[in-house]
């Protein structure tokens, strides 16, 4: 049975990203957002409908991750964040998006009831295989955005520093941890690296010299 509390309104409107389980599964319930400088949302700014845009894709080779991500997942439908999840990651509506200045915040399941729908169940329960300077990718149509980690660790529930905009080309990939339980938050976080085109010294071929 899924327990569902009530929507509560946080001091600064501070966040709560908690699990609610029922039986072997879990789910995410967000029950709040915070400010951010990055797009912030208002009771009359219209919440897009989460999209899975053909080119959006995580991938992570450490474990065998190539999944799509679902775009601007509004946290606070149930029946929508939860259908975003059977078909990928999710994006949290008003972060930023994967490519963009900003923290573009990503979630998916660690392990979930094997009888739901979905093939992205389990799609996040190697995350903590992820190490420090290892790259993780995000594929949009005909362009990769590559990106470094620097940080991967577990973390209370209620840290919720992990949703703090920045000023920087950020992901922050997060799942329940260990999986199966609520306990704690698994996160990875990478920063967009960015290709330096070569100097036009290093690319023309040098004058043949005479003997």
């Amino acid at each position: 049975m899924l327990r569902i509390g009530k929507h509560q309104l946080l001091s600064h409107q501070s966040a709560a990203l908690i699990l609610v389980v029922g039986a072997a599964a879990a789910v995410w319930l967000w029950v709040a957002w915070p400010s951010v400088d990055e797009t912030p949302l208002t009771p009359t700014q219209p919440i897009l409908a989460a999209t899975s845009v053909e080119g959006y894709r995580l991938g992570i080779a450490e474990i065998g991750v190539d999944a799509p991500v679902n775009l601007d997942v509004p946290g606070t439908n149930e029946a929508e964040y939860l259908k975003a999840l059977e078909t990928g990651l999710a994006h949290y509506a008003g972060t930023a998006r994967p490519g963009t200045v900003g923290n573009s915040f990503l979630f998916g399941h660690s392990s979930y009831l094997k009888e739901k729908p979905g093939d992205y169940k389990e799609v996040l329960k190697r995350l903590n295989e992820v190490g420090v300077d290892e790259t993780v990718a995000i594929k949009h149509e005909r362009e990769t955005y590559t990106y470094k980690v620097f940080r991967s660790e577990v973390i209370a529930d209620t840290d919720f520093s992990v949703l703090d905009p920045s000023d920087k080309e950020i992901i922050t990939i997060m799942t329940c941890w260990p999986p199966g339980t609520i306990a704690k938050r698994w996160i990875v976080q990478a920063e967009r690296i960015h290709e330096i085109p070569l100097e036009a010294s290093e690319t023309t071929p040098p004058t043949s010299q005479p003997l």
